[in-house]
Parts: structure tokens; sequence; C-alpha cells
């Protein structure tokens, strides 16, 4: 792997990036080791270049977003990484808004109620790039980013850019034809724009934003929800014994009407339901910090590591359904592979069955 010539293809081509350019404090999650070469394309003709190159010259790397769904590990050492997150041209056309992939889903919900245009009410609060959004297909509230979306400009694994139609991109519930292609590159979407009333869709926007603050974390660093849960996620968590099952039932009734919910307002959490989940898992060691606002949500205190990171996502996997799938994405490619210790850690991730 030449990497030093892949810099100067960078350079001749007036790309930016950085060299050995350490992670951590780059991510959402604030992990991550050290990149070889960390590129920053300002435009998709950039971006097109760098991959261009890479396909190539039979290069590995990998292209991330606002890293808001995926873990980059402190104990590993990366080769290339691309970051979309200069690309962030939106415009009007007469079909609607076309949006770079780079584009913060977060401002783009603002964007559309500026333009009085109802359906993405839903999708305040979420972090992330529209990139990332399609790929995983994001939501909330009932509604998906994929509901109004026109088409998607994309990057084959051939280098062809090509033009997808909604319905060639097999939407479902936290998926989409992304996840099988991962060597495809969104590059850009075209979303449709439905006038509403621009009084009640800022109204939704504040509800569901008061809302995803009730029980998300937002104090530590985290990736949200690990796994997408249909239902509570603590009575699918305890569903196959009848007592705690039951006990869950009996404090959702009493920590979770309105009155309660209006007392514990500005301290909403669900540390009770959390010590019935330690309860119900004794004796095994829960060896990770999660969020007094759900178990389900994993934080980054500082302490993190790979191993207790791992113990924890599994700890978890093996006590909901076995079809229950991790939302967030364990990164271990392209990596330089310089010790034992490194390739073990690789090898225990692969063996985890926690890869997405």
């Amino acid at each position: 792997m030449q990497l030093s010539n892949f810099r100067t293809h960078l350079d001749t081509n007036n790309i930016s990036y950085k060299k050995e350019y350490l992670l951590k404090y780059e991510t959402y999650f604030k992990m991550g080791g050290k990149v070889h070469t960390f590129v920053m394309p300002k435009n998709l003709i950039e971006l097109e270049q760098a991959v261009d190159y890479l396909t190539q010259t039979g290069n590995e790397y990998k292209i991330i977003g606002l890293t808001t769904n995926v873990y980059l590990l402190d104990e590993l050492e990366y080769t290339i990484i691309i970051t979309t997150k200069y690309l962030t041209s939106l415009k009007r056309t007469p079909e609607g808004i076309e949006v770079e992939c780079g584009y913060p889903l977060q401002e783009f919900v603002r964007v559309t109620l500026l333009e009085s245009s109802t359906g993405y009410e839903g999708l305040e609060g979420i972090p992330g790039s529209i990139g990332g959004a399609i790929v995983m297909n994001a939501g909330a509230y009932g509604s998906a980013i994929s509901d109004n979306l026109i088409s998607i400009s994309c990057l084959t694994s051939d280098q062809k850019i090509i033009t997808l139609k909604k319905e060639q991109c097999s939407f479902n519930h936290r998926n989409s034809i992304f996840k099988e292609k991962k060597d495809w590159v969104v590059l850009s979407a075209l979303f449709k724009l439905t006038p509403g009333k621009q009084s009640e869709i800022a109204q939704k926007i504040e509800t569901y934003h008061i809302a995803r603050h009730s029980y998300q974390e937002f104090a530590y660093p985290n990736l949200g929800s690990i796994f997408s849960v249909q239902g509570d996620f603590y009575r699918e968590f305890v569903k196959q014994d009848t007592l705690y099952y039951m006990l869950c039932y009996v404090l959702k009734i009493f920590y979770k009407n309105p009155v309660m919910k209006f007392i514990m307002r500005k301290n909403p959490n669900n540390i009770v339901f959390n010590k019935l989940l330690q309860k119900y898992l004794l004796p095994q060691e829960i060896t990770h910090t999660y969020s007094s606002k759900s178990m389900n949500i994993l934080v980054n205190d500082g302490r993190s590591e790979i191993d207790k990171i791992l113990n924890y996502l599994a700890l978890v996997k093996e006590n909901l359904d076995s079809k229950t799938s991790i939302e967030n994405e364990i990164v271990i490619s392209p990596v330089i592979v310089k010790d034992d210790e490194t390739k073990k850690i690789i090898d225990k991730i692969n063996a985890s069955g926690l890869l997405s």
C-alpha cells in the first residue's frame, strides 16, 4: 500500500487532508486512534477524484460523515479515512430541494421549516449527516427520512454516478440498499417540499425536541440507542421472565404516568428501570457505563476501552431477540495491523457477532 503516493495525488489535485491525525476528538463518541491520511474534500468532484484514485490503486478506505453512528476505536490505527462533513451544498430546484451528503440533518429540518414544508418534523434532534441518515433510513415518531425522498445520486463501486429513485433503494426500518452495497457512496439527495402551516410545523418540532431530551442522553458522548427495539426496551429485555416482565409493567404504570412525568420533567431518567435490569442480570458483570436515560445507550465517560464496549454490547444483545441488530457500526477497516495486539482486537470484534 503506497500511502505516500496517495498524498501526492491529493496535493496535485489540491484536495485538503491531514496526516497522522488523531481522530479521538474529531468523532461524535470522542474515541478513535490515529489515521495516516484524513481526507477532507470540499466538493463532490474532489470526493470522486479521491475515491477513484483509491479504487484504481486498490487501496482500502473508509468514508465517514458526522460519525454519529460509528465507533472508531482508540486501540486501532487507521490508514485512509475520508470525511464528507464539508460537502454541504443545498439548493432549491423545480422538483424540491437538493442537498449534499454532508449536510447536517438537524440543520436540514430547520431549512424545511423556513420553507414551510411539512413531513420532516419527526427528524428533529436526530444527529448526523444527510448521507448517513439515508444509509440507515433514520427516523423517529413514526416518520423516516425516506418518506419525502424523490431520488439519490450515488457513486457505485465501478466509479459510475447513477441516480436512484426512492423505490429502487429498498428502504425499510433502519435499512436501505446502501447497507448491502457498502462500497456505494451517497453523494446527494433530492427531497420534495410539501406545503404546510409554518406555525404548526414549528410546534411539532418543539414537541419532538422536548420529547427527545426526555429519553436521549445529552451530557456524555454517545451514539443514541444501541439497538433498534420495536416497543419498550426494558420489557423486551426481560420478556422471557414473567416476574420481571410484570415488575417492569407495574413500574411503568407508576413512573411513566403524566403526573410523574411532570414531576420529573427537569431531570427525566430511567434509573429505576436500570436498577431493575441490574437486578435481573446478576451475577453477570456490567463492565461499561450506560446512560441514566436508558441502558440501551452506551456512553463514553473517559474510561472507555474496547473490551468493556464489546462485553456490554454482547450482554445487551444476548438478552434481546436474536434478530435484533446493532444500530451502530464498529469500524475495524482500513487498519494498520502492526502487532499481535491489533490482530487480537480485530479477531475479537469479528468473532463477537456485533458487526452490522
